[in-house]
């Protein structure tokens, strides 16, 4: 008698059509490694320049511009959310 009123209940349809939908997200949507390089192209790198120079008033060093590279790549990451996936 529970189970049959549980049954009718549109809130336990809501929760397992969400739960197939996820399901069914996960299996179509498997990466297949599109997206999951990070390219840092010379004009990319020549930006983030151009915004430390505007910022502080002077050009990067090559240490400043080789830590400014790797915190766009971590930043893209975290965005990405790559490695986030087993």
């Amino acid at each position: 008698m529970r189970a049959t009123r549980l049954l009718h209940e549109p809130l336990l349809h809501f929760l397992l059509i969400g739960l197939a939908l996820f399901v069914l997200y996960e299996k179509l949507a498997a990466p297949t490694g599109a997206g999951m390089s990070i390219v840092v192209s010379q004009a990319m790198v020549d930006q983030l320049a151009r915004e430390h120079e505007v910022r502080w008033t002077r050009k990067p060093s090559e240490q400043e511009l080789a830590s400014l590279v790797d915190g766009y790549v971590r930043d893209e990451i975290l965005s990405r959310g790559i490695g986030a996936r087993s």
